[in-house]
């Protein structure tokens, strides 16, 4: 009994994220150093508070959360808290339900600032719609091309400027090889500078003039750089 009550109070006391003890009722009990770092409150602040004053119970997310852990005892998700000056944060919790020593029923609440993901998320998800509205609407053909065993080339992205300029659509072009699309015998040059870029990490430019049976003669300066997904 000793060793579990080290071990538990270690677990509790150094544990990076916060955790909540209360009663199913919503009483906070004890929480640990963590809490009041993530709350930015001493101890006796939060467990004068209620798990109400805490979350933020907008929104049918936390309803079903919470419905889970009454049906199975257990429930993890995202949560939105609201702090003791008012700021507001995300966190991701794990809860259960369980009885004490003495019988009492009880709840642990752990609780996982996830703010900073989630403005990295946020920002990441800008990035990308900011270089797919550049990709699909500047003049130039922009392609991507997967390189795959046996010097095969295979499309795997092209935006809006290369269906127009070379009058195929993108049901035709993605998922095929550069020597199913490109004609001879211009394909054999083009393969061979694919293959000088790759070998040498570098960018290879070119002066390109080949004829398209939709478009006429196409006379382009074609740049490939090899990228690392």
């Amino acid at each position: 009994v000793k060793d579990s009550e080290v071990k538990y109070r270690s677990f509790f006391e150094h544990n990076l994220d916060g955790i909540l003890l209360g009663d199913p009722g919503g009483r906070i009990l004890e929480v640990n150093s963590a809490a009041c770092k993530i709350f930015r409150a001493s101890e006796d602040e939060i467990c004068n508070s209620s798990e109400n004053e805490l979350i933020d119970f907008g929104g049918q997310a936390l309803a079903d959360l919470m419905a889970a852990r009454e049906a199975t005892g257990i429930c993890k998700g995202e949560v939105n808290f609201s702090r003791m000056d008012g700021t507001k944060f995300q966190a991701e919790i794990s809860s259960s339900l369980f009885k004490d020593a003495k019988g009492n029923d009880r709840s642990c609440i752990i609780v996982k600032d996830i703010t900073d993901r989630k403005n990295a998320e946020a920002a990441l998800l800008m990035n990308e719609r900011q270089l797919d509205l550049i990709y699909n609407t500047v003049a130039e053909s922009i392609f991507m091309i997967n390189v795959e065993p046996g010097d095969k080339f295979r499309f795997i992205s092209i935006n809006q400027a290369f269906t127009k300029t070379t009058g195929t659509t993108v049901a035709e072009v993605i998922g095929r090889s550069i020597d199913d699309i490109l004609p001879n015998p211009y394909v054999g040059h083009v393969l061979d500078n694919y293959r000088q870029a790759i070998r040498t990490k570098k960018a290879i430019s070119w002066e390109e003039h080949w004829t398209n049976e939709k478009t006429g003669k196409i006379t382009g300066i074609v740049t490939i750089t090899p990228v690392v997904d």
